[in-house]
């Protein structure tokens, strides 16, 4: 699907948005925080679209496919948001969980 729809990108493209990341600190802007097999994704599981909203409805500062689909992250400040957002939307299944980094100071 992602083929059909011309999402790879090329390899200038890639060490680009490398370059872009590595010299980041902190947090990313929107165009760096993306997974280029989402609208296949999404393409191919429209149910992904409802997870999608509901991670933004209760609160995620943003929200995208992991992977090649079809979980859904939602990303939050603090892990606090995110355990109450996974708490107001324990009715989904599967139900969603909140985790933090590895080695976050919490």
């Amino acid at each position: 699907e992602a083929d059909r729809q011309g999402l790879p990108r090329d390899a200038a493209d890639l060490a680009s948005k490398l370059r872009q990341v590595s010299t980041m600190a902190g947090d990313l802007p929107d165009h760096l925080v993306v997974n280029d097999l989402e609208p296949a994704a999404r393409a191919l599981c429209p149910s992904i679209d409802g997870a999608l909203a509901d991670a933004r409805r209760v609160g995620a500062r943003r929200a995208l496919v992991c992977g090649s689909g079809p979980t859904v992250v939602g990303l939050f400040t603090d892990l606090q948001s995110a355990r109450g957002a996974a708490a107001r939307l324990s009715d989904r299944d599967p139900r969603p969980f909140a985790v933090a980094p590895w080695g976050a100071t919490l």
